[in-house]
């Protein structure tokens, strides 16, 4: 789950840590019989070896980057949905394009990307929201907000029309039906605020999932970080760590 809140001081970016894989059954393996060795080789991600992870026919990583910056600290971009090619991850892609590129503002940024991915492979399905600050001649700086849905062939300002709001991606119906009523109010709004609204999002998705069956899942821990004219800044990154 991807959250975006724009508001007059700055940007808030949120996203869980979860990516769903389906689990593939080793079909030789089961037709000879050799049920054991093939429930072994069914679940041989590292993932897999926790039982938390694996929910009916899908495996739950609950520990992936979904929030980068890009070359310069002044763009950010989430991502959401497949992040595989194949049997290839696209998380190396997105590393080496945010890791070697530098944009002055975000919409150029969500082209490139875009067309970057379309490059790499046609089929690829994913959304991602590109974030920043655009300056436009001597107004000052203003905060910019793209979406990029390659599955549609699409590049667009996320806000339409609007300067500020709050936007999802990936299993936003379980607060899509209070977005008009933030959104009325959200030019108001300071950035602690758009903190706030933004993990609340989140909290309150994961803990509605527990009592709704659908096919994607949300999970802790949450990366969020700010977005101001002068620059990024992380307010919860999660690190590895050691399972003791």
């Amino acid at each position: 789950m991807i959250v975006t809140t724009v508001v007059p001081e700055g940007i808030v970016m949120a996203v869980d840590s979860s990516i769903i894989t389906f689990k593939m059954m080793d079909m030789i393996n089961f037709q000879k019989g050799n049920i054991q060795e093939a429930i072994k080789n069914t679940f041989s991600c590292t993932c897999a070896h926790e039982k938390d992870n694996i929910i009916g026919s899908k495996i739950i990583t609950r520990s992936a980057y979904k929030l980068h910056v890009v070359k310069g600290d002044k763009i950010a971009i989430a991502d959401g949905n497949q992040r595989n090619i194949n049997n290839d991850s696209i998380a190396p892609y997105i590393n080496y394009f945010c890791n070697n590129n530098y944009y002055d503002d975000p919409k150029s940024c969500a082209i490139a990307l875009f067309n970057y991915l379309k490059e790499i492979s046609p089929s690829i399905k994913a959304e991602y929201h590109v974030c920043g600050y655009t300056a436009s001649g001597k107004d000052i700086p203003h905060p910019d907000f793209w979406y990029v849905d390659v599955t549609q062939n699409k590049v667009f300002n996320a806000l339409g029309n609007e300067k500020y709001g709050i936007s999802f991606s990936g299993a936003n119906e379980y607060f899509s039906q209070y977005i008009p009523l933030i959104n009325k109010n959200i030019v108001s709004f300071s950035l602690q605020d758009a903190v706030d609204i933004s993990l609340f999002a989140i909290d309150m998705s994961i803990k509605l999932e527990r009592f709704i069956d659908r096919d994607e899942h949300i999970t802790p821990p949450v990366d969020l970080l700010v977005i101001e004219a002068a620059g990024i800044k992380w307010i919860q990154q999660k690190t590895l760590k050691t399972g003791s």
